[in-house]
């Protein structure tokens, strides 16, 4: 039995010229590398690193936007900064709280609360006046008057 031997297939066996031949099995001298057409300002939106010839075809879109990568609102594709970018400002959030910021948008946990008051029960109308102490020696004799109860009433 005879082997047939081909012979190789010749063409350009670079990959980055115009005529680059997959099949080729030994580079024969004959690549070329055409003019690649396309936009080689850096600063167009449309801009191909590659090219080696302006075709003319730049453009600058213009993407408003926040250009602050730290900001809430960082626009990646945004090609003119436009002052609107926004920030957390941590903060109280609870009106509650003695520490109360109406400007934080974020809660950090950093509230403060008054301490409780002791309070004196309300009797005939009267208004609950905080009174000092532990909460548990008001003085209730006028709502008590004649009953004998009170601390005041000597009645203990």
């Amino acid at each position: 039995m005879t082997e047939v031997v081909f012979p190789p297939i010749l063409g350009c066996t670079d990959d980055t010229a115009i005529n680059f031949d997959p099949a080729a099995q030994v580079n024969d001298g004959s690549c070329r590398w055409g003019p690649i057409r396309g936009c080689m300002d850096d600063t167009a939106s449309n801009y191909n690193p590659a090219a080696t010839e302006d075709d003319g075809s730049c453009s600058w879109v213009e993407i408003r936007g926040c250009m602050d990568p730290n900001a809430n609102n960082f626009n990646a594709d945004a090609t003119i900064h436009d002052d609107s970018c926004t920030y957390d400002i941590p903060g109280c959030m609870d009106p509650d709280a003695d520490n109360y910021n109406p400007r934080a948008t974020k809660n950090d946990g950093s509230c403060e609360y008054p301490p409780e008051k002791p309070w004196e029960p309300a009797s005939c109308g009267r208004p609950q006046i905080p009174r000092s102490g532990t909460g548990d020696d008001f003085d209730d004799s006028e709502s008590d008057a004649g009953s004998g109860g009170g601390a005041g009433s000597g009645g203990r």
